[in-house]
């Protein structure tokens, strides 16, 4: 997502594609366990341990002059770092920063590039293609969403975008008489061959939200025809949230904030569709019916629920018996990021500010245990991302 994770009970929630699809190949190990924690213009990068979940702070902090709403993206290797944001002119580009030896970012940019109006830019596992979503207005006023397409050189770090969209959606897409609606890139699947993407469709009293997947030719980085995985319709106060993982879609819903026990987790198959192969109620998991909020891990398997302002609970996805049961493992407040290899988790202390602070937990993905042995990152004003990566 390119917003800031919100919390609100007022307001519908729409999360975007799982940290299971974005995970890695298991990392050599020679690499170097990376996060960077952007608050407000300023970027910190930490060195952690992944067997101690202890950081270590890189460099003095990198200060990114007049861009606003940035967005961080780590290329595969972590030698470079890809910004999206608005300058002063409260224009929208993408800036190419190359990192030291440490992973910290260095000014000035070697590239930036013009982007216009973009609903996430995601690079291709493969790590030679990266796609945005462009949007403009046409003569009734109506959103017409396009995806481009960029090559980009591993070894410069370079980007450079092809000449044509690859796609086209039709004006509005799916989203007939709403207000201010919106596409947005989500990402892809583990092999890179699969294109997620989001239709956010907001009422004035309500919204709906569509998910539809592309298959993504390796070699030309063409795209296919849109196909719907699922969707949404809720009310103006309720929260929605959609995992996509290997081996499911992951639906957590929260009908409105005063009538509690009331949510669900339901489970279809990764292609999506209209029937869950199972609902997790209260009657199944109490932390299913009574949670706020939901995080997936890496792998798919575990699925952290967010139950009281300080704790989440860690709960295990059982597909074959249909059910999704409690671990016993908890963290301490509200996730942010699982490491690329699910190694590490990190938590924000959300009854916490000024400063800010995040803990650091080893995590197990075998057996969905954590082990916190005191490892944090303090910030001193409100964090906007945290980004985790593995330099190689």
């Amino acid at each position: 997502m390119r917003h800031r994770r919100s919390f609100s009970v007022v307001c519908a929630v729409v999360v975007c594609l799982s940290a299971a699809l974005r995970a890695q190949a298991t990392s050599p190990s020679s690499s170097i366990q990376l996060v960077y924690v952007l608050s407000g213009s300023t970027v910190q990068t930490y060195d952690v341990d992944p067997q101690t979940g202890f950081p270590t702070q890189e460099g003095q902090g990198v200060v990114l002059p007049g861009i606003t709403n940035p967005a961080l993206l780590p290329s595969k290797n972590d030698h470079f770092l890809y910004m999206t944001g608005f300058d002063s002119q409260i224009r929208e580009h993408l800036w190419v920063l190359a990192t030291d030896s440490t992973g910290v970012p260095q000014l000035p940019a070697i590239q930036k590039i013009s982007l216009s109006d973009t609903g996430g830019f995601e690079i291709n596992p493969n790590g030679r293609l990266a796609y945005a979503v462009e949007t403009t207005s046409n003569s009734k006023g109506e959103i017409v969403a396009a995806i481009r397409k960029f090559s980009v050189n591993s070894t410069t770090g370079m980007v450079t975008e092809y000449a044509k969209a690859v796609a086209i959606d039709p004006p509005n897409g799916p989203c007939s008489g709403a207000q201010f609606p919106g596409m947005s890139l989500l990402g892809f699947n583990s092999s890179g061959t699969q294109m997620y993407t989001q239709w956010s469709c907001p009422y004035p009293d309500s919204i709906s939200s569509f998910y539809y997947s592309r298959t993504v030719n390796q070699k030309t980085g063409a795209v296919g025809p849109n196909v719907q995985l699922f969707t949404w319709s809720d009310g103006s106060l309720g929260t929605d949230l959609v995992n996509i993982t290997r081996s499911a879609l992951l639906y957590f819903n929260v009908p409105n904030p005063y009538n509690v026990g009331l949510a669900s987790v339901k489970v279809y198959p990764p292609t999506g569709g209209t029937k869950p192969l199972f609902a997790c109620t209260a009657s199944m998991l109490e932390a299913c019916g009574y949670g706020t909020y939901d995080w997936v891990d890496r792998s798919g398997n575990y699925i952290f629920i967010y139950i009281s302002p300080d704790t989440t609970q860690i709960t295990k996805l059982e597909l074959q018996q249909k059910r999704i049961v409690d671990t016993g493992y908890y963290v301490s407040g509200i996730v942010w990021a699982f490491s690329p290899d699910d190694a590490l988790v990190y938590v924000e202390d959300g009854q916490l500010s000024n400063p800010y602070v995040f803990y650091v937990y080893v995590f197990n993905p075998a057996t969905g245990g954590v082990m916190y042995t005191g490892g944090q990152i303090s910030a001193p004003s409100a964090v906007e991302a945290v980004v985790t990566a593995l330099r190689q």
